[in-house]
C-alpha cells in the first residue's frame, strides 16, 4: 500500500492521464461502463483513473489506448497532443509532418551555405599559408645568401 505522500506525488504527476481518458471518452460518447466492458478494466478503476486516485498500469493504458484509437504514448506524455480529424484521432506530431519537413529542408539549406562558407574560408586560409610558406622560403634564401656573402667578406 502506498503512503499518503507517494499518493499525492503520483496524483500530481499522472493526473493528466485520467483527464485525457475522460476527454477522449466524452468525445467518443462512451460511458465508463462501455469503456470498462471493451477493455476488461473495471468501471470503478476507470473512474478512479479519471479522477486521479488510481495510477493505471501500462497494460491498462495499452487496452484503453487501443479501444480509443490513440497511440498509448498519448497517455504517457503530458505534452503529447492529438486532434479528432475525419473520424479518427491524429497526433499533432503526424499533423505537423509537412511543416517539419519544410523546416528540415530550410535547416539543410542553411547548413549547406555554412559549409560552403567554411570551405571558402579554408581555401583562403590555405592560400595565406601557402603565401606565408613561399615568403618564408624567400627570407630563408636571402638569409643564406647574406650569410654566404658575409663569409666571403671575412
Amino acid at each position: 500500500m502506498q503512503d499518503n505522500q507517494s499518493k499525492v506525488i503520483n496524483n500530481l504527476s499522472f493526473n493528466f492521464i485520467g483527464k485525457k481518458i475522460k476527454s477522449l471518452r466524452d468525445i467518443l460518447k462512451l460511458s465508463q461502463k462501455e469503456l470498462a466492458e471493451k477493455t476488461d478494466v473495471s468501471r470503478s478503476t476507470i473512474s478512479q483513473m479519471e479522477i486521479g486516485t488510481h495510477l493505471p498500469s501500462i497494460e491498462s493504458i495499452s487496452k484503453i489506448a487501443k479501444i480509443l484509437s490513440v497511440p498509448y504514448e498519448y497517455f504517457l506524455e503530458e505534452s503529447f497532443e492529438i486532434v479528432y480529424k475525419n473520424g479518427r484521432f491524429v497526433s499533432l506530431k503526424e499533423e505537423d509532418i509537412p511543416d517539419k519537413i519544410k523546416d528540415l529542408i530550410h535547416q539543410n539549406e542553411l547548413l549547406s551555405v555554412k559549409i560552403i562558407k567554411c570551405e571558402n574560408e579554408l581555401k583562403d586560409k590555405e592560400k595565406i599559408i601557402k603565401l606565408t610558406e613561399n615568403e618564408l622560403s624567400r627570407v630563408e634564401e636571402k638569409l643564406a645568401e647574406y650569410s654566404s656573402k658575409k663569409k666571403d667578406v671575412s
